[in-house]
């Protein structure tokens, strides 16, 4: 059963630019692992005037992909962020199953 991993992604616009530079390796970067097959990046159209609003659609193959994903990734991606843009974005994920 393909699963989508869904990052809803709030960024303050004065970093835009260099997130959105970083975002493209760090979704390739995503891609690279087993069971990731495609990403779809998506903007809000109406946002707030300090932030940015993106989600991230990941086509990912089954559960065990993603659960190795979490055990043995998650962590060291998220703190890729974290680590360059600091408090200058946040980000929620849900997992979403398709039922027909």
């Amino acid at each position: 059963m393909s699963l989508i991993y869904e990052v809803n992604i709030q960024v303050s616009l004065d970093i835009l630019d260099d997130y959105l530079s970083w975002l493209d390796i760090h979704i390739s970067e995503i891609l690279d692992i087993d069971g990731f097959d495609s990403a779809k990046i998506y903007k809000e159209s109406f946002t707030s005037s300090d932030s940015f609003a993106l989600t991230i659609h990941y086509s990912v193959s089954n559960k065990a992909a993603l659960d190795s994903y979490f055990t043995n990734n998650a962590e060291i991606m998220r703190q890729k962020g974290i680590d360059r843009f600091g408090d200058k974005f946040s980000a929620t994920r849900r997992i979403l199953e398709k039922i027909n």
